[in-house]
């Protein structure tokens, strides 16, 4: 079992879910997002819609939720974690995406062989694992409860993304813009 909270689009307006699933025959959360099944079941859950002046959480007993409405998923508590030994190598590479009305910025793992962007092309799963994740609306009918909230681990869906950008650390863009202005006033020189 595990908890999760998703965020869904619904048309004009977003529906945010908190609850349970149960981790049958996945060993990670990546692994039952990735399910073939279009259906994501979830007991014992709230969920909110977003354009509601209150933005009041209902409780249900159980929900289904469509895995291609979902914009991501976010593990809140989970009693099955990971093995290190289904981690495959590669190097972290920090980026930032939009997905929805959401803007995420962490790091993915990248194989060392491949670019973000060819790897991106050639990756078949549905959702995208972003590990130290900051999840920040961009839209103010999107009212999360920690505005800016930095999480270990998010799944973003790869359909629902709208860009997804490689950045360096601030300190690289600082050193390479001091770097070239020296480079050019020494050829002029």
């Amino acid at each position: 079992m595990a908890h999760i909270g998703a965020l869904a689009e619904l048309g004009g307006t977003y529906l945010e879910v908190q609850g349970k699933v149960i981790m049958r025959t996945a060993k990670r959360i990546s692994d039952l997002a990735n399910d073939e099944d279009d259906l994501l079941d979830l007991d014992v859950a709230q969920i909110r819609v977003h354009n509601e002046p209150a933005g009041l959480w209902e409780e249900v007993s159980s929900l289904s939720l469509n895995r291609e409405a979902l914009l991501l998923i976010i593990p809140t508590a989970e009693n099955h974690v990971g093995r290190n030994d289904l981690r495959a190598p590669g190097r972290r590479v920090r980026v930032k995406l939009y997905c929805g009305p959401l803007q995420v910025t962490g790091f993915i793992t990248v194989p060392l062989e491949q670019t973000v962007a060819s790897w991106h092309r050639t990756v078949r799963a549905r959702f995208l694992g972003v590990t130290q994740a900051r999840v920040q609306p961009i839209v103010d009918t999107v009212r999360l409860d920690a505005k800016d909230s930095v999480h270990k681990f998010v799944l973003i869906n790869r359909k629902r993304m709208t860009a997804l950008i490689e950045s360096r650390a601030a300190s690289a863009r600082v050193e390479s813009a001091v770097a070239e202005p020296v480079a050019s006033s020494s050829e002029a020189g």
